[in-house]
Order: structure tokens, then C-alpha cells, then sequence
């Protein structure tokens, strides 16, 4: 994102390189480019070709208004005002300059400029004086980044070889996010915008013309290929969605699509966080279009942040996503047409991606969705499914849809017996499993080591904890919602308990004298609720760069934390729940769970966060607060909680490295309340033991 960028005020080619410095960067980072300039040549593409490139893969669009080189009978001709006579004078001089780059320019260059008009990632118009007496000599463009930030450049500068090389030229840099350059922004935009859709009262603006788009396609040759990416490729495009020739999907990846596929297309695909889910459910789509020939891909995701990660990975397979969020107002227009478009064969495959919730809504998504006349054409495609049992989202489970895959490391509802027997009803069973201690041992997890620490309630939070596990006790003939508020009250006591932050920042100022607080970096902190602006406070005091992620912050502000996070700009993560699903964090080498949960889908999430594969990356580190009561008397409510917490102990001791140092570390603290005996169980066990008696 722009704002990771150390970036000038002004640039000028006398002590600075502007291609390199300045033009390359903010190329690489943007997925919109939008130039008006009095004079462009060919050979910019040269210059700034390694900037382009990366632009291009972010599936970037870059529009380029410029004045074509007019003489004096030109500008006679079109100042004429024969419509007919204008469109031949610019042709021919259209003409003329692509016969002259065809001279002068190199072979890549050429290669470039033709792939790009071709592919339409690069739209050029040309802009005239309306007294055709001068000529359109404005200078400066915007920059739009995935985050929705803009940087735009004013100066002299050219789009040329003596601009950027030999001339003496001056560039300023205004950003969208600094105070008071809004309206600056704002303006050049909508200064621009009027200009393309020909809104200008000073100028006319022309498209280029076709047959002078096929003069500029044909520079490429016949046999040469794009110097881009085969994803941007139209034959791919028209041949209908593909996978990738750069995504090579492992043995268990086409064994999950098999066992799908024989299971008459539906079931869910259990599979520990980081080994490729949604890569494997794209694959499945493409695998179901070239049977059927039509597809349409219903992606239904928790999160909006998860919209846009879904999008960005549906490209890569040769789909078109249209996101159906609250935050673009025209989706039900958009998802209206598409609909008929698709139902009128003019197009043979559609992807909608949306959330959870709105795909519950009867009135919006699932009355458009109504309207695809061929319901046994849709694949619906559930990520993290335990959500859609949830009595609201379970209207989202259409009947008329035949093909259903869920996708979750848990498929199951803990404590929702009634929700988990629904989402078996509708996707049938669990057609395969992958296991976190298989992708581990098979290379395709990051190995870890577990450091449990054993801390204790406080006199005062044992009081309460024993105070309210009496009234849990006598609350049985009460209402659910009485006892479910004293439950979550006796939770929360667990979650906040004091002595589990003061062992961290033990733990942490250990980490700082082993290693230094400039080397401290990919470290992950889960908080409870109420607690993490606190932590954050102090974390900042060791002059560590750290940073919040919760439920409030933005989706712009999130992408641009977590790729500063994985430049070590960021040291630290500071997080909450937000973090648990579906975010793609590899670079985490530590985390600190401070956030105490029995729910093994909430913990088995996090631990996936921390195992992603990485470069440079060959073991994780996972430290653990595990919370025990002081009280040592057997009483049945300290039993409780030592179970709920060793749940999550078993679970990530089970696969760490260190297991057997994990299992000799806390045998004397079960002892002291004769509960040795659960180490033998397993797992799955120790879940039943507990019961319902996990967190919320």
C-alpha cells in the first residue's frame, strides 16, 4: 500500500531518479493508474517497464489522455468541423505515430504497448482544444491503491525519454490520507473524470479508433507472448475459467475434489487451517464448469475482509467476481444484470461473493439469486460453514441448490447440536479430512513448538469465580438467559484474569534480552476483550513498533497493517477475535495467546494463523496462559476449569515438538487435584468429558 512507501514531497530529475524512485514504486503498489499529459512516447513503457509489471498483476487498468502531435493542416482540418473529416485527420495521424514507434521503438517495448492495448488494460484517448488553436498540455496523474488511497503527481513532467532522462523537470506529491489534501484529490479526480467521459467544455476528447487499436495490437507479432502473466491471457478468458499454470495442487488437494465429486457433489472438506482450502474449492469449480460448461460459483464467507481475499484469488482462476457488499451501492444492479446476461447465454459462468449474513437476506441476495433459471447450474461454496447452522444464517441454505461444499478446519458447532445436524442435513458428511498432524508431518504446516505457562487466579478473582460457580450451581430451575449471563460473567473472570498479562510481559522482556528489540518481529498478540488497548499501551513502552487490529478497524487499514506487518514495519499485532478466520498472516513466526478460550474451533483457528508456511521460516512458537485456580480444595467448579483449559492443552501439545516437555511440565499442577489421569485420554475424550461446558 502507498502508505508503507517512503515517499518525497517533490521530485525533480536534477538529484533524483523519478522512474526509480518515485514513478516504479507507486506502480507496483496500484491497481488504478489515470494520466493526462501533453506529450507521451512509447519508450515511458521502457523506462518504467518493472513497475508496469507487477501493475499488470494486480489486475491494474491505466487510462491515458494525451495530445496527439498535430500540425498545422491538422488542426485546419479538424478546426473544419467535419465530423467525417476530424475522424480521418486523427486517423491518419493516429496512423502516422504508430508507424513512427513502430521504427523507433525497441522489441519489448513494442511487445509491451501491443499486449496491453490488446488485453484493454491500457486505454489511451486523445484530447483537442475545441478552438483547435493549441493543444491539451495539462501534466499530472492518480494513483489508486488496493486500499482505496490515492497519491497524485503535478509538475512539467512528460511522459518521454528526455523528460525522465535529460530535461530538467519538477514533480509534486499529494496524498489522499493527509490532512487537508482531500480536496486537492478530489479535485484532480474529478478534473480527470470529466475529461474521459468528454464532460470538458475546453476540450474534445476521442477514443482512439478501432482499426488504429488493431495497427497498435499488430506491433506484438504473431508469435510473440504477452511479458506478463498467462493469467491476463483473453484465450484463457474465452476458453472459461482455468487453473492457474503457477498453482500446482498437491496429492490431498485432488483427493478432497474426488471425494466431493463421488459424493454426488456435496459435502465439506475438513482441512487444517493453511493447506489451501479455497484454492481447492476454486479448483473444484473449474473441474464442474468443464463438465457442465455453465457455472455459478455462490461464495458465502464470514467476513467482509474475506470478500476481497476470495476475489482477488477467483481471478487468478479466470473468474470475473462481482462482491455483493453493503460498500458498493450498485451490486443488486450489477448482480441483476449479470443474472440476465448469464440466462440469455451471453456469458457462460458467474461468480458471487458475499457475506454470511447478506446472503441470508430473503429480500436481497436470495430473491436475485431466485432469479437464475437454471438452479442446478449454481455451486455453493460455504467458507468456515459451522457458521450458517446459527438460526439466522440457515436461510441461507437454498434446497434448490444441488451442488454444496463446506469448507472449515471445524466443520462441527460446538454446544449447537441442533445447528450441526443441520449442516449435515444439507451437505450430506464430511467427504474428507486433513488433519493439522498429517500437513505438519508432510511438510505442508510449519512445525511448532508449545510453551504452556501455568498462572493462577488472584485472591480476589478466585472469590468471585467460586462465588459465582455457586450460583451457576443453584440457577438450574432459572431462566437460560440468567444462567447463560452468570456462565459468561464466570468466563469473562478466566478471559481478564491479571496474572496472565503479568507473565507475558515476563515472557516478552525474556524474548527482548535474547534477542533484542530490533529483531523482535512476526509476533502475534490475542487478547481478551477489554483488555488490548492496555496491553497495546505498554507493549509500546519497550520501543516496539506495534499495532492493533480489532472488529472496528477498517478493511483498508487492516491490509495495509498486515503488509507492514509482513515488512517488519510493524513488529507486533495486537489482536482480537477479528484474526481468527480466513486471514492469510504466513510471516507469524510467535504468538502470545492472552485470550483464554475452551472452544476448540476458536483455538485451532488461531494456532492456524501461526503455522502458515514462509520464507526463512522454520519453526513457529506458540506460548500459552493457562488459567488454574488458587483454591486447592476439590471442589467440582475448580475441577471444571482445569478441564476447560486443558482441553486446549491436549489439543496443542498433541503436534508440538515439544510434546513430552509440554506433558512433564504441567503433571505435578494436575496432581495437586488429582486429575493426572486425563493426560492418557485423548483429545477427543477430554471434549466429552466437558460436555457443553465450552465458551460461547
Amino acid at each position: 500500500m502507498f502508505k508503507s512507501l517512503n515517499l518525497k514531497a517533490v521530485y525533480d530529475t536534477s538529484i533524483d531518479n523519478i522512474s526509480e524512485d518515485l514513478i516504479v514504486p507507486l506502480l507496483k503498489k496500484s491497481i488504478e493508474y489515470k494520466r493526462g499529459v501533453g506529450y507521451f512516447t512509447s519508450q515511458w513503457l521502457s523506462i518504467n517497464l518493472s513497475g508496469l509489471l507487477d501493475f499488470i498483476n494486480n489486475n491494474g487498468h491505466a487510462t491515458i489522455i494525451t495530445s496527439p502531435h498535430l500540425e498545422n493542416i491538422d488542426l485546419g482540418a479538424i478546426e473544419y468541423g467535419e465530423k467525417a473529416k476530424t475522424s480521418a485527420t486523427l486517423h491518419s495521424v493516429l496512423l502516422r505515430e504508430v508507424e513512427k514507434m513502430n521504427r523507433n521503438m525497441n522489441y519489448d517495448s513494442k511487445v509491451l504497448l501491443a499486449w496491453l492495448v490488446a488485453d484493454e488494460l491500457l486505454t489511451f484517448k486523445i484530447a483537442i482544444p475545441r478552438n483547435s488553436s493549441g493543444m491539451f498540455h495539462d501534466k499530472y496523474a492518480i494513483f489508486t491503491d488496493k486500499a482505496g488511497d490515492k497519491i497524485v503527481l503535478h509538475g512539467s513532467l512528460n511522459d518521454s525519454y528526455n523528460a525522465y532522462m535529460q530535461n530538467g523537470e519538477g514533480v509534486s506529491l499529494f496524498k489522499s490520507w493527509e490532512i487537508g489534501l482531500a480536496p486537492y484529490i478530489e479535485f484532480h479526480d474529478k478534473k480527470f473524470e470529466q475529461l474521459n467521459k468528454g464532460e470538458n467544455d475546453f476540450y474534445k476528447v476521442f477514443d482512439i479508433p478501432e482499426s488504429i487499436k488493431q495497427e497498435i495490437v499488430k506491433l506484438k507479432g504473431i508469435n510473440d507472448k504477452r511479458p506478463y502473466s498467462e493469467k491476463k491471457d483473453k484465450q484463457d478468458k474465452q476458453d472459461g475459467p482455468f487453473i492457474p499454470s503457477d498453482y500446482k495442487l498437491y496429492d490431498y488437494q485432488h483427493l478432497a475434489i474426488e471425494a466431493w465429486e463421488n459424493n454426488n457433489n456435496k459435502g465439506f472438506l475438513s482441512m487444517a487451517t493453511g493447506t489451501g482450502k479455497t484454492v481447492t474449492a476454486l479448483a473444484a469449480s473449474v473441474k464442474q464448469f468443464r463438465k457442465q460448461k455453465r457455472i455459478v460459483n455462490v461464495i458465502s464467507v464470514p467476513f467482509q475482509h474475506l470478500v476481497d481475499q476470495w476475489a482477488e484469488d477467483a481471478k487468478k482462476f479466470g473468474y470475473e467476481p462481482l462482491e455483493c457488499l453493503s460498500t458498493n451501492r450498485n451490486w443488486k444492479l450489477q448482480m441483476r444484470s449479470a443474472i440476465d446476461d448469464y440466462n440469455y447465454g451471453d456469458i457462460t459462468h458467474l461468480t458471487l461473493i458475499v457475506t454470511h449474513q447478506s446472503n441470508a437476506d430473503l429480500e436481497g441476495f436470495l430473491s436475485l439469486l431466485g432469479r437464475i433459471k437454471r438452479q442446478n447450474e449454481i455451486l455453493f461454496i460455504a467458507d468456515e460453514v459451522h457458521y450458517l447452522g446459527s438460526k439466522m444464517l440457515r436461510r441461507s441454505l437454498v434446497e434448490n441448490i444441488e451442488l454444496r461444499l463446506g469448507l472449515s478446519a471445524t466443520p462441527e458447532r460446538w454446544m449447537d447440536l441442533e445447528g450441526t445436524e443441520i449442516l449435515n442435513n444439507y451437505f450430506d458428511k464430511e467427504v474428507f479430512n486433513f488433519p493439522i498432524e498429517r500437513a505438519i508431518e508432510e511438510g505442508f504446516l510449519t512445525p511448532y513448538d508449545y510453551i504452556p505457562k501455568i498462572v493462577f487466579l488472584n485472591e480476589e478473582e478466585q472469590k468471585e469465580y467460586t462465588s459465582l460457580s455457586s450460583q451457576i450451581a443453584g440457577a438450574i430451575n432459572k431462566s437460560k438467559e440468567h444462567l447463560e449471563s452468570l456462565i459468561r460473567k464466570r468466563n469473562q473472570i478466566i478471559h481478564v484474569a491479571e496474572n496472565k498479562q503479568f507473565q507475558f510481559f515476563m515472557d516478552l522482556e525474556e524474548q527482548i534480552e535474547k534477542e533484542g528489540t530490533e529483531n523482535i518481529a512476526y509476533t502475534i498478540v490475542y487478547c481478551p476483550e477489554g483488555s488490548h488497548r492496555s496491553i497495546l499501551k505498554e507493549i509500546s513502552n519497550y520501543d516496539l513498533f506495534v499495532q492493533e487490529i480489532v472488529g472496528t478497524t477498517k478493511v483498508k487499514n487492516r491490509l495495509l497493517y498486515l503488509e507492514e506487518f509482513g515488512n517488519k514495519e510493524i513488529q507486533i499485532l495486537v489482536a482480537m477475535k477479528c484474526l481468527d478466520e480466513g486471514v492469510n498472516i504466513p510471516a507469524t513466526k510467535r504468538a502470545y495467546f492472552l485470550a483464554n478460550t475452551s472452544n476448540p474451533r476458536q483455538f485451532i483457528q488461531r494456532r492456524g494463523r501461526v503455522l502458515r508456511l514462509s520464507d526463512g521460516k522454520s519453526k513457529a512458537i506458540i506460548h500459552d496462559y493457562l488459567v488454574f485456580p488458587t483454591d486447592n480444595r476439590d471442589l467440582e467448579s475448580n475441577k471444571l476449569l482445569i478441564k476447560k483449559e486443558l482441553a486446549r492443552f491436549m489439543e496443542f501439545q498433541f503436534c508440538a515438538l515439544n510434546s513430552q516437555e509440554c506433558l512433564n511440565y504441567i503433571r505435578p499442577f494436575l496432581k495437586k487435584f488429582n486429575l493426572t489421569h486425563l493426560l492418557y485420554l485423548s483429545r477427543e475424550e477430554i471434549y466429552s468429558i466437558l460436555g457443553g461446558e465450552y465458551d460461547e
